[in-house]
């Protein structure tokens, strides 16, 4: 992916690497895998990012908004716009970072 996209793809790859490594001690995470989602993501990956959440059912209920929102954008990012664009309605965007908003922005 263009360095003009990911301007630090080396933290974005770090991170990544980071991330798996939490997974694998508490694959339960969510937030965990969340970041290594999130970093895949950014990293251009989307088919990897969603599949950090293959096995994990976690209900809404107890997912933060920062959660929720990049779980739309790995579903936007895979072509399940419908499945996204749900999520992300059931997030209020004011309780997310802006580059969360960001990440969700177009769904909305």
């Amino acid at each position: 992916m263009p360095s003009a996209t990911l301007p630090n793809n080396e933290e974005l790859i770090t991170v990544a690497q980071v991330a798996e490594q939490l997974v694998q001690r508490e694959p339960a995470s969510l937030p965990h895998r969340t970041l290594l989602a999130l970093a895949r993501l950014r990293l251009g990956k989307p088919a990897d990012a969603l599949a950090v959440y293959n096995g994990l059912h976690i209900p809404r209920n107890v997912s933060s908004p920062s959660a929720v929102a990049v779980h739309a954008a790995v579903l936007a990012a895979n072509g399940k716009e419908e499945e996204a664009r749900a999520e992300a309605a059931s997030v209020n965007p004011d309780q997310l970072l802006p580059e969360e908003q960001a990440l969700i922005a177009k769904l909305l």
